[in-house]
């Protein structure tokens, strides 16, 4: 073990002296040699010192236009798995020489990264980026393996685009083509985009959705993660809460493995506690104390009777749920629109809660954030629950909490 150990210092103080040359070296770089050093970070799940990034970041941005298909790709999918969004100017860089010219020359792996990237990172492509990966994932599609297929169609749902009809018949003829050969979280995926899309877009499910469905069947609870698990039955909702999409076409009928209502349902169920577990923030903490200066009764983080989802604020009374949505559930548009649009992901949850209670409110984040007072506050919420759930909230006057 003391081996072992000493082994991992002198990697670690290597990797250390490496990062730092790399830091040092970057604003000489090449756009070949800028994009391996993005994805030799992500490939170690080595996230750069400050400085380092930054030296990085900045080269990134300066040899975009320089840059092959494939550096693109790869320094975009180096960001996502990371999980650290670049700042404005070095995105827009390298979406512009993207949309511009590469995107049209990626290969299957190329195009389904880039997408990959942008809902891991919760970008939304602008408009001219979109056309570009729309064409693209339509053109690659037919060459595909089971990994790129999953990442195209999740990534597409991630980010609620519904694809053009050319773009769809191409993803899901692949999806019915690799579905035989796809590993279990592969599967998932595929299944959680269908319903998703279905959901939110009325999108018909395609002819091999069963057939998904079938092969989920026949694995074992043990082969999906808890994640995986989580998206499962996540599925399972949305098949069960939308089976008639927009078109009014009937519903599919498919088979669901015994543990779903067993080890995901938990899965599932535990994510709920988990999210309910976090510390509220201080914004969140200001809202909640202006239902107690306004004499509002009301519930923090109620659990549903099933168990399977949480409201941020109940007002038992009217049986309204409130959610206080901020940067979380939201993306910006990666082009000159900086309009806030939310996820799908926050609509899914919107769409069940809907289903939860008599009216869903929605607080947000932003708005709440402007007022600087608490009679400012007070007004915000006051307006907030009226417009929204017609309730009237009737005060005398009182002392703030804070």
């Amino acid at each position: 073990m003391q081996v072992r150990g000493a082994a991992d210092d002198v990697l670690a103080g290597a990797l250390g002296k490496l990062e730092g040359a790399a830091g040092h070296a970057a604003p000489d770089m090449n756009a070949q040699e800028v994009a391996n050093s993005w994805y030799a970070f992500a490939t170690l799940g080595r996230t750069p010192q400050e400085t380092t990034w930054a030296a990085l970041e900045t080269a990134a941005a300066r040899v975009a236009p320089d840059m092959i298909p494939q550096g693109v790709s790869n320094t975009l999918y180096a960001f996502a798995t990371l999980g650290k969004s670049p700042g404005a100017q070095t995105w827009a860089a390298l979406e512009q020489t993207a949309a511009e010219t590469q995107v049209r020359a990626m290969t299957s792996q190329g195009v389904a990264a880039t997408l990959w990237s942008y809902s891991a990172l919760q970008q939304m492509p602008g408009d001219r980026m979109w056309m570009a990966l729309e064409d693209a994932a339509a053109r690659v599609a037919p060459g595909m393996i089971p990994q790129n297929v999953a990442n195209s169609v999740w990534a597409f749902a991630s980010l609620g685009r519904t694809p053009d009809e050319k773009t769809w018949a191409a993803l899901t003829t692949a999806a019915a083509r690799v579905s035989q050969s796809s590993s279990p979280q592969h599967l998932t995926d595929m299944v959680w985009a269908f319903d998703a899309l279905r959901t939110l877009r009325g999108v018909a499910r395609p002819p091999c959705y069963a057939i998904v469905w079938d092969l989920v069947c026949g694995a074992a609870a043990a082969d999906f993660t808890d994640a995986g698990l989580r998206a499962l039955f996540h599925a399972h909702l949305m098949h069960c809460f939308s089976g008639y999409g927009s078109d009014g076409s009937a519903a599919v009928e498919v088979a669901y493995p015994t543990w779903l209502a067993t080890e995901a349902r938990d899965a599932w169920r535990g994510g709920v506690q988990e999210s309910i577990a976090v510390p509220p923030s201080k914004s969140f903490q200001k809202l909640t104390r202006v239902f107690d200066d306004l004499g509002v009764r009301h519930e923090v983080d109620r659990v549903t009777d099933d168990g399977c989802f949480s409201m941020d604020i109940y007002l038992p009374a009217h049986d309204v749920a409130v959610v206080f949505d901020g940067p979380m559930q939201c993306y910006y548009k990666s082009d000159s629109d900086k309009t806030m649009t939310r996820t799908a992901k926050t609509e899914l949850r919107d769409f069940f809660l809907a289903k939860q209670c008599t009216t869903l409110v929605t607080m947000s984040w932003f708005e709440f954030a402007k007022c600087t007072t608490s009679e400012k506050r007070w007004r915000y919420v006051k307006d907030t629950l009226a417009k929204q759930a017609g309730v009237e909230v009737v005060t005398e006057a009182v002392t703030p909490a804070s």
